[in-house]
């Protein structure tokens, strides 16, 4: 079930990459609250296996994870900004591949971070998506998710089902790209993950920091857990 915006999402971010990273490879120093969910995830999968930085983008998330002992596979769908990941997690293994069809054993990652990765997934498709998330991670294994909540106030939104919105950028970092970003609500996101079989272990919300920071939207930080198997009983 491949997505038909994957290619131009792939072509738009190898043009971005290398000012990509220059831009946001530090940006986790001025986000203390995505540091402290980041060190929450850390803790509880550490010594557990690998984690999927899904989406890596250049890999900033990954470093900061790698950082703390966690061994990362870096996935993207863009292989310029794979070769930016090397640079930040130079002992993560890069990997590119679609969310849509993961190259991964059933129950074999302890974890996956998804920073924003998944707000390329129109909704149609996102239950299958999340899916595919729930059967790569190990029972007990952890999925760690952020998006955009509202959309920056100069940009114009859609609305969509279920409080979901979206809209689209024809320009990042000034150079011409062609992407579709879908803004999910918290409750929403959350129904999804429950539906998809999974655990909802905390789900919050935060203004934005300033604009030297990041762009002006609200944020949502989900974490979630495939359940761990019940003992057979004797």
């Amino acid at each position: 079930m491949t997505d038909p915006n994957s290619n131009a999402t792939r072509r738009s971010y190898d043009r971005v990459a290398v000012s990509y990273r220059e831009r946001f490879e530090g940006e986790l120093d001025d986000k203390p609250f995505d540091r402290d969910f980041l060190d929450a995830m850390a803790a509880a999968v550490l010594g557990r296996g690998w984690v999927i930085d899904l989406g890596s983008g250049p890999g900033q998330v990954g470093a900061y994870l790698a950082r703390r002992g966690v061994p990362i596979v870096s996935l993207d769908l863009s292989l310029q900004m794979l070769r930016q990941s090397r640079t930040l997690v130079p002992d993560g293994s890069p990997l590119q591949a679609d969310i849509c069809d993961l190259p991964l054993l059933a129950g074999s990652v302890a974890g996956i971070v998804a920073f924003y990765s998944l707000v390329h997934i129109p909704p149609a498709n996102m239950d299958h998506r999340l899916a595919e998330l729930r059967r790569v991670l190990k029972p007990g294994g952890l999925l760690g998710i952020t998006t955009h909540v509202t959309a920056p106030p100069d940009r114009a939104v859609s609305s969509q089902p279920h409080i979901e919105r979206s809209l689209h950028v024809d320009e990042m970092l000034n150079a011409p790209v062609d992407l579709d970003f879908f803004l999910y609500g918290t409750d929403g996101l959350g129904h999804r993950l429950k539906h998809a079989g999974l655990t909802i272990l905390r789900a919050d919300e935060r203004h934005p920091y300033p604009t030297y920071v990041e762009a002006q939207t609200r944020r949502a930080y989900v974490l979630a857990q495939r359940p761990r198997e019940k003992e057979p009983r004797p």
